[in-house]
């Protein structure tokens, strides 16, 4: 590709291609966004609720060559009513002939006209029953040569906590008009289905069995007549126990199964909902199928080094309790009343990239009471304003049960860290392990979560091992993927990533492509110009933007499409999220030598990074760079060379603080070469002393936001002081971090009592230096 890329924005994957679907109506919320693409059509729907708390189901439909959506008047459920409503699902063919499959408390089937815009009237296509009660949808798909729909669902049964989830398949052979009764694929606990047929008309239906830990396969050769016993296609190695704030399900019980979350008791859960593809090109790659999951890395718990007893009072932030990495600590929750527990805080140091293992276990009951305590840790990370904000939250087994599994969580930022211990209901006695994780040199995945990608050229006999699709170098969560092929065999993934925030706390939706059968992937694109703040939220309440447990995408003829939803839309008076997609038309794809480039500020501009995997064919690489003034120029006075395989990194001294830059670099292979990039950075505007940058509003009567300019890092504190040089309130202290710092005073003294109108000094104090600023609070 030609720097053509840097020009034209519908070449690459970023903001002026994303396009909201649907209404921006507070108190309607859009979410569960679903795609279909085939030639040069595209099909969207997503569950869409109004402040009558009515579901409908959002229809949109467009073409590859035009610059927007059209919007379908929404369609009703047939029962007319679903408050929040579940997942919906369709399809489009090459002719525009679309159809959209709904989930609230039953499936139904809407005919479209042949022109695939407008929708006929609903057709049952089966009644949620007690055997396949709130029935979750996960998957549609259609073979137009025969005129057959094909779905897959999770069923619920049983009573609440006692459920048990089963994979049903639905079939109609006559283009949707009547469909057969559900047929039960599963008889244990399963979820995250995709049915996809394959070029010769074999139907193919995956599922994540997770009471044994597989993501596994049934075909089909007769059209869903019958289906082959259970093939594995991969183990994703699970990490449910780190839950990040923002999953919310009910609370499963231990005679259930060896639940899927590894939680009892606990209200939060990260969902592993692994998906399937399958290649219907013309070229070599035509039958291959592709499994995306996310996965966590593999590696070595350090062993218990010291053990130790809880000290009281260690119920704040002050008086924490000091755990040290490999320990483990004994302690008692005391719960007199109920929703009234005792809070036990442990701290703890860590380092960003650093993976640890957290792990607690019940030691008995409340003897008063003969069932358990919901018990759980929580982790906290330290804000810049020195407040904690709750990252994850992970299980207590139940006493008397086996051990819990631990959670392995990379540490987002370099700080202070708080492990909480607390009881909702009642007292117990529980054990909390805090221990290194080291990721081993064979993992395929980092940290945490990564996405990775297996594949199978024998239809589902024979998988490929998984391969890492995200290029970060570690240190941040993905999580939720999902992947399509287009007519070309490129293969497209996209994602939730946490990445670019100090405490991970927040979301975007990302995607990277591959142009050689899944092998190696471009670099990791960003297509949410606005991340959703899952640990707390813009909104009243405070209890954080839920965008979903599921992103979309889908690929025609020469392209892909990703959707996602997120809360961008909450600065113009939305309440709730909206849905937004995103193009991916002539995208950069990795080659196979040169991969994973990447740029970062540096402490002296900006530094470049790529990895040479095999330096045969490479004979030269230039990085080039593009400013705000837009010209493309190639970046050092000669080339550079690879001479072995390994790492390499150039860093751009000519960079000026402030500034936003893309790069590339070409990757020169005789007379020809190829590109990889853009990547971006801004590089910081360059701190050379400590210094207050201001306050406002100042005066202040309620609360003022105070900013701190941190030139390098170190111990310190910022304390309040009145006119007499008397302490009012140390609003933080520790480590600091260099770089723009905001921090809030909310006009109380440490006992938490608002002070009086008049001047105060606010002091800073970072390693030997230090700066003062005055304040003054009206009434």
């Amino acid at each position: 590709p030609a720097a053509a890329q840097f020009a034209l924005p519908e070449q690459r994957l970023t903001f002026p291609n994303a396009y909201q679907l649907g209404n921006l109506d507070a108190g309607r919320g859009q979410g569960s966004p679903a795609l279909s693409a085939a030639g040069p059509y595209i099909l969207g729907v997503w569950t869409d609720n109004n402040t009558s708390r009515f579901t409908t189901i959002g229809v949109a439909h467009s073409a590859a060559n035009t610059p927007s959506w059209t919007m379908n008047e929404p369609l009703l459920p047939l029962n007319g009513f679903g408050g929040v409503g579940g997942p919906h699902a369709g399809f489009v063919d090459r002719t525009g002939r679309a159809g959209v499959l709904n989930t609230v408390s039953e499936l139904y089937h809407s005919t479209p006209s042949l022109s695939g815009v407008e929708f006929g009237s609903a057709v049952l296509a089966a009644q949620t029953t007690s055997a396949t009660q709130g029935a979750d949808l996960r998957s549609i798909a259609n073979d137009p040569a025969l005129g057959h729909l094909y779905a897959a669902f999770t069923g619920r049964s049983g009573s609440y906590p006692f459920l048990i989830y089963t994979i049903y398949f639905l079939r109609s052979l006559d283009n949707g008009q009547t469909w057969d009764p559900p047929l039960a694929l599963t008889n244990r606990y399963c979820d995250a289905s995709t049915v996809v047929v394959g070029p010769e008309g074999e139907v193919i239906v995956a599922y994540m069995d997770y009471q044994q830990g597989r993501y596994v396969m049934r075909k089909s050769t007769d059209h869903g007549t019958s289906f082959s016993p259970e093939a594995t296609i991969g183990t994703p190695t699970e990490n449910f126990g780190a839950r990040p704030k923002g999953w919310v399900v009910p609370i499963f019980s231990a005679q259930q199964r060896a639940n899927p979350y590894r939680t009892n008791g606990s209200l939060f859960y990260s969902p592993n909902y692994p998906k399937l593809a399958v290649d219907l090109g013309a070229g070599a790659s035509r039958g291959r199928l592709h499994a995306v999951w996310a996965e966590r890395a593999s590696g070595t718990v350090g062993p218990v080094e010291r053990v130790l007893e809880e000290v009281e009072d260690n119920s704040s932030v002050s008086t924490a309790q000091a755990l040290p990495l490999n320990s483990e600590v004994t302690g008692l929750v005391l719960n007199e009343e109920f929703f009234d527990a005792d809070l036990d805080l442990y701290a703890f140091d860590g380092s960003a990239g650093q993976t640890v293992s957290v792990q607690g276990d019940l030691l008995s009951d409340d003897s008063r009471s003969p069932t358990s305590p919901i018990v759980m840790w929580v982790l906290y990370g330290t804000q810049g304003d020195g407040n904690l904000l709750g990252l994850y939250q992970g299980p207590m087994t139940r006493a008397g049960a086996t051990s819990s599994e631990p959670s392995y969580i990379t540490l987002p930022k370099t700080g202070r860290y708080y492990l909480a211990v607390k009881s909702l209901l009642l007292s117990a006695f529980y054990r909390l392990r805090l221990q290194s994780f080291t990721p081993s040199p064979g993992s395929v995945a980092l940290d945490m979560r990564d996405i990775v990608l297996a594949s199978s050229s024998d239809g589902g006999q024979t998988w490929s091992a998984p391969r890492r699709v995200n290029h970060d170098p570690g240190g941040s969560d993905q999580h939720l993927p999902d992947v399509a092929v287009d007519e070309r065999g490129r293969v497209y993934v996209a994602w939730y990533d946490r990445r670019g925030y100090e405490l991970g706390d927040s979301v975007n939706a990302y995607a990277a492509v591959s142009a050689d059968g899944g092998a190696t992937f471009g670099p990791d694109q960003r297509l949410s110009r606005v991340g959703s703040y899952w640990s707390g939220s813009r909104l009243a309440g405070g209890l954080g933007e839920f965008v979903g447990d599921r992103i979309a995408v889908a690929a025609g003829a020469d392209f892909g499409v990703v959707a996602w939803a997120d809360f961008r839309d909450v600065d113009r008076g939305a309440t709730d999220p909206n849905v937004y997609s995103a193009r991916l038309v002539d995208i950069p794809v990795a080659v196979t030598d040169v991969s994973d480039f990447s740029a970062s500020p540096h402490e002296d501009g900006v530094r470049l990074a790529w990895h040479v995997n095999d330096v045969r064919a490479v004979s030269a690489l230039r990085v080039h760079r593009q400013g705000p003034e837009g010209d493309e120029t190639p970046l050092g006075a000669d080339d550079l060379e690879a001479r072995s395989a390994g790492a390499y990194e150039y860093v751009d001294r000519t960079a000026a603080p402030g500034t936003s830059y893309r790069y590339r670099l070409r990757i020169a292979r005789g007379a020809g070469a190829d590109w990889l990039g853009p990547v971006e950075a801004t590089v910081p505007v360059a701190i050379r002393a400590l210094a207050w940058r201001g306050a406002w509003p100042n005066p202040f009567a309620g609360a003022t936001e105070l900013h701190l300019a941190v030139p390098q890092a170190a111990e310190g504190a910022v304390r309040v002081y009145d006119v007499q040089g008397h302490e009012v309130r140390t609003l933080r202290a520790g480590r600091f971090e260099p770089g723009e710092l905001s921090l809030a005073w909310d006009g109380r003294d440490a006992r938490g009592s608002a002070v009086s109108p008049g001047v105060y000094f606010l002091a800073a104090r970072v390693g030997a230096a230090s700066v003062r600023m005055k304040l003054a609070r009206v009434r």
